[in-house]
């Protein structure tokens, strides 16, 4: 066995699946608390990634400092989809507010289409050519930086909504919403601030992306995947449980790379999900 093999695949999977995990954050906050799944969540990845590109352009600073601009760009838009938008047919069903984000979706990628053209774009730090040895593989220091990056806003996440009053009531929202409403919240406000979170962490998840893969219009799709993946592995509605499973879902794609070619890779990602649905459909870190 290829020893260097064996640990260039899963260490990339493990620096890889931090990114993923950091995305799938934002799906199970946002599933949690408003009980949507947000489709429009690869778009908002993808935005993410062309602020950056846009801003490392203009500025030269660092991308993984301007990623914390996309977030806040991403709370303020996200905010807005859901105070605005989506809130007006939260009574209809899931089948309203799915379609909302769906039709967002379209719209986001079409206007970066126009905007951008389908030509990618790339983003490349100073010290985008850096890498560092563990034993025998060689990585990107880029992608240590992003893993490092991803966990430190995981953490921030959790801080906030374990020790703010915000975090408090976005939580009592997401436990009994009926008996939140009767202690005076205003539940249409809750619902807003847990899609800006959610949306802060794809614009994030999309920065720290932007050095790493090609910013194209339909960039978001993959990511927006493997995070659902890691969103459902994780237990719907679980911050801890998401981003643990977004650093599994990256070593199956890391243990795929070595036993299968190309894309190919992922169909043990998907063999894992078909898995854990059939053995523990509540995910594997129950919330």
């Amino acid at each position: 066995m290829d020893w260097q093999l064996v640990t260039q695949s899963l260490g990339g999977g493990i620096l890889t699946g931090s990114v993923y995990g950091v995305a799938a954050v934002g799906l199970a906050l946002v599933f949690g608390v408003v009980g949507v799944v947000n489709f429009a969540h690869g778009a908002m990845i993808m935005l993410g990634m062309y602020v950056v590109w846009y801003l490392h352009q203009w500025t030269s600073l660092d991308p993984f400092l301007l990623s914390l601009v996309a977030a806040v760009v991403g709370l303020g838009l996200g905010w807005f989809i859901q105070y605005v938008l989506v809130n007006k047919v939260m009574g209809t069903g899931q089948e309203g507010p799915l379609l909302v984000t769906v039709g967002i979706s379209l719209i986001f990628v079409a206007v970066a289409e126009f905007v951008f053209s389908s030509n990618p774009r790339s983003v490349k730090p100073s010290y985008g050519d850096a890498t560092f040895s563990v034993g025998p593989a060689q990585f990107s220091v880029t992608r240590l930086i992003a893993m490092l990056a991803a966990v430190a806003f995981t953490l921030a996440l959790h801080n906030v909504l374990r020790k703010t009053d915000l975090g408090r009531s976005i939580r009592a929202v997401s436990q009994n919403r009926t008996a939140a409403q009767l202690m005076g919240l205003n539940v249409a406000t809750v619902y807003a601030a847990a899609m800006a979170l959610g949306a802060a962490s794809a614009f994030f998840a999309g920065g720290v992306s932007a050095s790493l893969l090609p910013v194209t219009p339909n960039a978001g799709l993959s990511l927006m995947l493997m995070s659902f993946v890691a969103a459902v592995l994780g237990g719907l509605g679980s911050i801890r449980g998401a981003f643990a499973a977004g650093i599994i879902v990256g070593l199956a794609e890391g243990a795929g790379a070595l036993l299968l070619e190309g894309t190919l890779k992922t169909l043990v990602v998907f063999a894992l999900f078909v898995l854990v649905l059939l053995l523990r459909p509540e995910g594997v870190f129950k919330r």
